[in-house]
Parts: structure tokens; sequence; C-alpha cells
């Protein structure tokens, strides 16, 4: 009496890094495995969905359920030359809270006050798979696991090079100046959330859930600014004081030996009335130009 065959069927138990159905520290695990049965079964458990490559093909999304590997005669057919089948288990809710925050502040100017402001934010948020097959492409790639902590990190530093210019986006639709963040966070984290979402679904096929901004902080960074943008002032130039022969009282240059009109040498060294504020020699005693006595102490005795 012949003994019946036992039907060959890939479960998530084969995954290579042993994870289990409850691990919650993997993302994802692959299982590989080679056809031995035309009627071969594959199993997806209840808390996961499948992404299935067969023969290194085309790839097909599959609930929780038993299937049959082959689904025609065409992909039997194909078998008997030979078939591999890669499924990568993906969890329905992997629940995997991530915090993000800005590392420094966000230079911002608020247009209304002219203000400059910096800003610092962090929150937390959770993720699910919306689009398997972009998952796949966008994460799993030829990785053989990934686990949450690294999807957390990566996912995190995505997010937050998304989020300035999302959020300048966000609150200049709202036209919140910088004074009303905090009173007007919820608005800010819904709109901002629905954003960001709309991104990662498109690139990772993944969703952003829960959204949640816990801290909006703004310090001003006016003064700081004010001192960056202002110019640097010009030295004031001292006026050049005129230069007058002490004979004559004719206007002469200052590098000039002798007068241009009277032809007397002039003096190095000159005495400045203090009456008329003009230049006299230095020996002088009463001022050429204004005849007042200059000051004994303001001149030097010829010798």
């Amino acid at each position: 009496m012949f003994q019946k065959k036992k039907r060959q069927v890939i479960k998530f138990e084969q995954n290579l890094c042993h994870a289990k159905v409850d691990d919650n520290d993997i993302l994802f695990v692959r299982v590989s495995d080679q056809i031995t049965d035309k009627d071969a079964l594959l199993e997806v458990p209840l808390t996961h969905i499948a992404y299935v490559i067969k023969g290194g093909g085309y790839g097909k999304v599959y609930k929780s359920g038993t299937y049959p590997v082959f689904e025609d005669n065409k992909e039997v057919k194909n078998w008997q030359q030979g078939i591999s089948v890669e499924i990568i288990y993906m969890p329905k809710d992997p629940n995997v809270p991530i915090k993000w925050g800005t590392n420094e502040k966000i230079k911002y100017r608020d247009e209304v006050s002219g203000k400059v402001v910096g800003v610092a934010a962090h929150g937390v948020f959770d993720v699910s798979i919306s689009n398997p097959e972009q998952f796949y492409r966008k994460v799993v790639g030829a990785r053989r696991e990934f686990s949450l902590r690294e999807f957390q990190d990566r996912f995190s530093a995505n997010v937050l090079s998304e989020f300035t210019a999302i959020f300048f986006q966000t609150i200049d639709e709202l036209k919140l100046t910088s004074d009303k963040f905090d009173a007007n966070k919820k608005s800010i984290q819904e709109k901002t959330g629905r954003l960001l979402n709309r991104i990662f679904e498109d690139e990772w096929g993944v969703s952003l859930n829960n959204f949640i901004i816990q801290y909006i902080g703004v310090s001003d960074m006016e003064v700081a600014t004010r001192e960056e943008e202002k110019p640097i002032e010009k030295q004031e130039e001292k006026p050049v004081q005129a230069r007058f022969c002490p004979y004559c009282g004719a206007q002469v240059r200052e590098d000039d030996v002798f007068c241009s009109k009277c032809g007397k040498k002039l003096e190095k060294d000159s005495i400045t009335c203090p009456s008329c504020g003009k230049s006299n020699n230095i020996y002088a005693q009463f001022c050429v130009y204004c005849g007042k006595k200059i000051s004994e102490g303001n001149h030097v005795e010829k010798e």
C-alpha cells in the first residue's frame, strides 16, 4: 500500500531569520523555496499580507489565507521546467511608532512682522504598509529582513528632510504669524500630516498615521540677524585743514615749501590763532588775519 505524498506548503515560519509571527522587532521577512509539487500551497497568516514573486517574474499581493502556488495550467507547465517562489511577508499593522524632531532650529522670517525666529519642533507618528509592491521596491529590495529600528531611523530622517518645506507651506496657507504657531498646533499637524502622508504613500508605499506635533518652540533671532545684516559703518573722514601763508595769508598746498604769492619760505610748523582758527607763523605774537594777540603759551619764542 502506497503512502500518500504530503503536499508542499510554504509558510511564514520558513523565514531565514527565524522570526515569529508576533515578532514586533521585524518589519518584514523573506521566504524563498523551490517548488517540488504542482499542488503546492502558500500560507499567509492572519496578521500579515504577502508579496509573492514566482520564477523571478512579476509580483502579486496576497491577503491572509491559503492559496495554490500555481493558478492555472500554464504555470504548472512552467513549473515542470523548474520554478522558484519568493514570498515577502509584511505585517498588516506594523505598529511602528516613530519619533521625529528638528536637529537644529529652522530659521524663519515672519512676513507680517518682519521678525526672524528659530523654530524647533518634535513629535511622533506611526506607519502602515498601504502599497506592498511599492514598499517592496523602495524598502525591501534584496534584503532578507528589515528591523523596525532600521526602518525607524531611515524613515524618521526622510520625514525630517521633507518637514521643513511642508511646515513653511502649511503656515503660509494658514496665514499664521510666529506668535500663533503653538496655539494652532493642531491645525498645523493635521495639514502637515496630510501632505507628508501623500508623499510617502507615493514614494514608499506606506501610510503615515497619527502624525502628532508634541512641541513647537519659537525663539527670537531678530537681534542676531540684525547684527549679521547690519551694514559696515564707514569711518568718518576727518576734513583736511586748509594751510595759509603766515606772511601774506594766501592759501597754500600742504606740501608747498615757498608761498606762491609772496615767495617767502613756509615754515613746516605753524601756530593756529585761537580767535579765528587760521595758521600763523610759529613765531608770530599777533594773528596776521584778525590782529588779535596769540596767547603766550601757544607760540615759540624766536631765538
